[in-house]
C-alpha cells in the first residue's frame, strides 16, 4: 500500500462521515497502478461530494500537477431532489484543509444538471483520469453526469458509479443503462463493492487484462474463491465481485 493510501486508512477512514466500503482504497490503488503503467493522465474529478470522504481517497492517488475537481450542491438542498445525500461545503474544506493542500483542489458548488449543455472546459479544462459519479442518484442525474464524464476522461481513464444495482437507488442503474443507449465511448471494467468501474472502450481489453493481473499478485487466491466472476454487460466482459 502506498503511503497516502495507507495514510487514508490510518488517517481519513472512520474520521470523516460518509459511505466508502472498506476495500475501496485498494481498489484505487490497484486502478491507480494501472494507469501509471499505461501512462494515463489527466485531473482526479467527482460529482457528489458529500463530506469528501471518497474524494480524499481518490487525491490520495493525485500526482503532481493534477488537479482535484469537486462538484456538489453542498447546502443548497433543495436540489438534491432525491435526499440522496447532504453535503457540507464547510466540512468538506475542513477536512481538505486538514489532510492536504487546498491549492490541489478546485471546488464548484452547482447541481451537476446546470453543467448540461455548457462548456465543459470552464468546469473541467483538462482531461480527467478518474472521475467518481456520486451525485443525484435520479435516472436523469446519473445518465447525465456519465455523459459529462464521456466528453472528458481520458483513454485508459476510469469513471466510478456508486450505487449501482444498489435497490435503494434504482435511477443510478436505470440512468446507466439509458446512457449506454446513447452514442459513448464507455464499457465496463470491474464491479466492486457497490461500484461500477468503467473505462474507455478501445482500451478495455487491456485494462481488463491488467487489472486481473493486479489482483492476482494483490489479493492472491481470493480471486479464485469462486466470488469473482467475469460476466457480460453492454456486449463487454468485465470482472465482477459477488
Amino acid at each position: 500500500m502506498n503511503e497516502m493510501i495507507q495514510r487514508y486508512t490510518n488517517e481519513i477512514f472512520g474520521n470523516l462521515e460518509g459511505w466508502v466500503a472498506p476495500r475501496q482504497p485498494m481498489m484505487v490503488e490497484v486502478i491507480d497502478r494501472i494507469q501509471a503503467a499505461a501512462g494515463v493522465q489527466g485531473d482526479i474529478a467527482e460529482i457528489g461530494v458529500h463530506h469528501g470522504l471518497f474524494t480524499l481517497l481518490l487525491a490520495a492517488v493525485r500526482r503532481p500537477g493534477e488537479v482535484i475537481r469537486a462538484f456538489d450542491v453542498f447546502e443548497e438542498q433543495a436540489l438534491n431532489v432525491d435526499a440522496s445525500g447532504n453535503g457540507s461545503r464547510s466540512v468538506f474544506e475542513a477536512a481538505v484543509q486538514r489532510w492536504y493542500d487546498p491549492a490541489d483542489f478546485s471546488i464548484h458548488q452547482i447541481d451537476s444538471l446546470q453543467m448540461a449543455g455548457q462548456d465543459l472546459s470552464k468546469f473541467l479544462p483538462n482531461p480527467v483520469r478518474l472521475f467518481s459519479v456520486d451525485g443525484g442518484h435520479t435516472k436523469i442525474h446519473a445518465a447525465n453526469d456519465l455523459a459529462i464524464a464521456n466528453e472528458v476522461i481520458s483513454p485508459g481513464g476510469v469513471i466510478i458509479l456508486d450505487d449501482f444495482f444498489a435497490m435503494h437507488w434504482t435511477g443510478v442503474t436505470e440512468g446507466f443503462f439509458d446512457f449506454m443507449k446513447t452514442p459513448n465511448r464507455l464499457a465496463p471494467l470491474v464491479y466492486f463493492e457497490n461500484k461500477l468501474y468503467i473505462t474507455t472502450r478501445d482500451e478495455q481489453p487491456e485494462m481488463l487484462k491488467a487489472l486481473r493481473a493486479e489482483l492476482d499478485l494483490t489479493i492472491g487466491a481470493e480471486i479464485h474463491d469462486g466470488m469473482w466472476k467475469y460476466v457480460s454487460m453492454c456486449d463487454t466482459l468485465f470482472l465482477t465481485r459477488a
